[in-house]
């Protein structure tokens, strides 16, 4: 057994072998039509790790290097995907050699944060907790029966297909930059980002002029609507859901939608037949402080600001929050595990994670943490369509 980087396999060997492991999971067209990014990056056999037999891969992972923009702070993190083991080579601990070296390049990287998807307590023990804060909901026709005065038609309102290397494709890839909380995505290959998961990307006119895109993936009767951006509100939701399930012949659509996004848009939270809020993805924080001190401007661009200061220990760090009108700080310090005051919280690494990120947050706290409250979960997200 030889473990290496996949420097010097063609991209389309890794996906030969998706294709043979993953068998009907990725049926029909295999992992050309659920992740055509993939063909885009040159660079992407260095960021795979494999483990040969013989000469011949056995076992593979993608740690896809993903820059996080979260307001004016960059997050550097890591997509774990890929993760994949031939038939002939299982229980032969390829997997966790994988994992554990995938975790000691990042440690050594100082990557901030790792995400995944995955069955959960596979990657538990390698610190992968659920997290996130997601919006997820349902829109029937019902639902706009009841909420629709007219028809979008008569307003000058309609959908057509994103077109690659189209003006409206250049606007999209606009539009998507000026988003606040987002992954860094190149321009030469944001439309087969959009096309991620068998999506088909849309783009939404008003009289002609370009308003926004979506994109959606299609599944019997269903259409899922993974990412959505307007340039202005002068196009409603009611509209673009009408007129999404006109063209693409669905019944209903369902959404997952970053939760800044969904706090600031009333017209989805009222319009939808259903919803929740669940987690993202399943994370792996290499660095709270670095993360917190990103995602603390979250208070200030959707709330009034509610000021304070919390002590609590992650482990044997002490974390110090201070929020105020004007800003949010984050400070951290090692301290030695004697040396811990009584009266301020302490937390291991998994009830951090709940309590800081999770929708599992509220029961997580105690008297204890009564300025917590005010702040977290954080909305710690990832598009799906970053994802791999």
């Amino acid at each position: 057994m030889e473990y290496k980087t996949g420097i010097g396999y063609p991209i389309e060997k890794f996906i030969e072998f998706g294709n043979e492991v993953f068998g009907d999971e990725v049926l029909p067209g295999g992992f050309e039509c659920l992740l055509p990014k993939l063909k885009k990056d040159t660079d992407l056999p260095k960021h795979f790790r494999v483990i040969e037999e013989e000469g011949e891969l056995k076992a593979m992972l993608l740690s896809l290097p993903l820059t996080l923009k979260v307001y004016d702070q960059m997050l550097s993190i890591r997509y774990i995907g890929l993760v994949a083991v031939h038939e002939s080579s299982r229980g032969r601990g390829y997997m966790t050699s994988l994992m554990e070296q995938a975790i000691k390049e990042m440690k050594e990287e100082k990557t901030m944060l790792s995400i995944l998807g995955g069955q959960r307590q596979r990657y538990e023990y390698f610190g992968y907790e659920p997290a996130g804060l997601e919006f997820h909901c349902v829109v029937n026709k019902a639902n706009l029966k009841h909420n629709m005065l007219s028809k979008p038609m008569d307003s000058g309102i309609t959908v057509d297909l994103l077109r690659k290397d189209s003006a409206e494709a250049k606007q999209a890839y606009s539009l998507f930059t000026s988003i606040p909380i987002r992954a860094l995505r190149r321009e030469d290959s944001f439309y087969e980002i959009l096309q991620s998961w068998r999506c088909i990307p849309y783009v939404i006119y008003k009289d002609g002029a370009f308003k926004g895109y979506l994109s959606i993936s299609i599944e019997g009767n269903t259409g899922r609507i993974r990412e959505l951006y307007r340039k202005d509100d002068s196009v409603s939701i009611t509209d673009i859901c009408f007129l999404c399930m006109e063209s693409c012949k669905v019944e209903k659509l369902e959404f997952a939608l970053p939760l800044p996004e969904i706090k600031k848009d009333k017209e989805l939270q009222n319009l939808c037949e259903t919803y929740e809020i669940t987690c993202n993805h399943s994370f792996c924080v290499f660095d709270f402080e670095a993360v917190i001190k990103a995602y603390l401007p979250f208070l200030s661009q959707t709330n009034k600001v509610l000021e304070g200061e919390a002590k609590f220990y992650i482990e044997d760090e002490l974390y110090t929050i201070s929020v105020s009108e004007v800003c949010q700080e984050v400070r951290r310090e090692s301290v030695h595990k004697d040396t811990k005051l009584k009266n301020v919280p302490s937390y291991t690494y998994n009830e951090a994670v709940k309590l800081l990120f999770s929708p599992l947050s509220s029961l997580q706290r105690d008297e204890n943490t009564e300025e917590l409250r005010k702040w977290f979960p954080l909305p710690l997200y990832l598009s799906i369509l970053d994802a791999c």
